[in-house]
């Protein structure tokens, strides 16, 4: 009499000691938001700790609002995007479906690199040009005087509704807007996304100096104001 053959062998099941789980969702969508978006972090940000004035930026980002981080060199401002890009790629492998989708398009550039992105006609310069217009969140480190770029960059994102995330070396807002040529430019920037208003977060330093400013600026205006009521 043939011998029968095991019933598990014969339908390609492997025995229970060779049985491989299936690989976790999870684990495929973290290689794939670290090959498209975690390698492109500034690698000596990680594991730097939060400056807890820009923490707000971490604990309160919706995706519908953009956000301007002020202050010195060295305060944490590009360390806050590290942290907020690191909890946006954490909540993307762990939840998938749409927190996933709106993670493997975060694009983080310096300003610089899109203003030369800007004077090349090579495949690269296009690809990144492209990404800065479309991702669904653009890091925009070291903002300075924006080039004509640059410009076209923010402007289509306004339009668009797609927010900004931007670090800038300004100690108040008034310099902010001296950077960036003017305040119709930085109501683009913060209006960026959806919601159409923006927050700015600031360094104890900034905040100090941003607060002088602001007093003195309401300050010239109640003097001039007293003189126009002069008889």
């Amino acid at each position: 009499m043939a011998k029968l053959e095991p019933l598990g062998s014969f339908l390609g099941i492997p025995r229970p000691h060779t049985f491989v789980e299936p690989e976790d969702p999870s684990v495929d969508r973290g290689r794939k938001l670290k090959e498209l978006v975690w390698d492109k972090v500034p690698k000596h940000l990680v594991g730097q700790q939060l400056n807890q004035r820009y923490a707000p930026l971490v604990t309160r980002f919706d995706w519908g609002s953009s956000w301007i981080l002020l202050g010195e060199t060295g305060a944490g401002k590009s360390t806050a995007c590290v942290h907020l890009v690191r909890e946006l790629l954490r909540r993307g492998k762990l939840n998938g479906g749409k927190d996933f989708d709106l993670a493997k398009s975060i694009f983080w550039a310096r300003s610089d690199a899109i203003t030369r992105a800007g004077g090349g006609d090579d495949d690269e310069a296009g690809k990144l040009l492209h990404r800065a217009e479309w991702s669904k969140l653009m890091v925009l480190d070291d903002l300075a005087t924006p080039s004509k770029t640059l410009l076209g960059i923010i402007q289509q994102r306004y339009d668009r509704g797609l927010p900004i995330v931007a670090t800038c070396g300004a100690m108040t807002r008034g310099l902010l807007t001296e950077i960036v040529g003017g305040e119709a430019v930085k109501r683009w920037i913060l209006e960026c996304g959806k919601a159409r208003k923006g927050q700015v977060l600031m360094s104890e330093e900034a905040k100090r100096l941003d607060d002088i400013e602001r007093a003195e600026k309401e300050s010239k205006t109640q003097r001039v104001k007293q003189i126009g009521r002069r008889p």
